[in-house]
């Protein structure tokens, strides 16, 4: 089972702490916090419903299909979810196993997910199982057309991937599930 409290209490220190370092600010603004784990933080405001923003986002077994690096999102009759990644030569690609919830409020809405260990999706070789994966989505409606998105997720990469390089991958990260999300909400409407 998910640790809502958890989940709520670190993005509740995230949205507050002031000492965040910056990565950029356009076209997504990006920022990590040094902690336990590098914790990452990606933004950008949709011109679209929440509703709609939020049936991309739940829609995880075509996260493949519209976001550039994933090339594994499968969900499982246990709500169980595997997330993979392509990482570019000659890092291997990553993954992770996941259990998403989503948590409502006014104006507010979490699909959040935490590291789940499963013999559904077992440790494939070919892959560095990212076993702290954590985080997900907050999305903030600003009206009925616009919405908010922010992205957080754990930044750390595992596998021996090198510190100098960690900064990259999160920016690119932050860009490319952002700008893909929006390029998605944005074919969705017009199709």
């Amino acid at each position: 089972m998910i640790n809502i409290a958890y989940i709520i209490i670190s993005f509740s220190f995230l949205i507050s702490a002031d000492n965040w370092n910056i990565l950029s600010k356009e076209p997504v603004l990006i920022k990590y916090l040094d902690s336990s784990y590098p914790m990452c933080h990606a933004e950008l405001l949709i011109n679209d419903s929440i509703e709609n923003v939020l049936n991309v986002i739940e829609d995880v077994n075509n996260y493949k299909l519209f976001f550039d690096s994933i090339v594994i999102s499968t969900r499982n009759s246990y709500d169980q979810v595997r997330l993979g990644i392509d990482m570019p030569f000659p890092f291997k690609d990553r993954d992770y196993t996941v259990k998403f919830d989503k948590i409502i409020n006014k104006d507010k809405i979490s699909f959040v997910y935490e590291p789940i260990e499963t013999e559904n999706f077992p440790v494939n070789k070919n892959y560095v199982r990212l076993i702290d994966a954590r985080g997900g989505w907050i999305l903030s409606k600003k009206n009925n057309k616009e919405t908010l998105v922010i992205y957080k997720w754990n930044g750390d990469m595992r596998g021996g991937f090198p510190k100098w390089a960690y900064s990259q991958a999160w920016k690119k990260q932050g860009n490319e599930i952002l700008l893909n999300l929006n390029s998605e909400v944005i074919r969705r409407k017009n199709k």
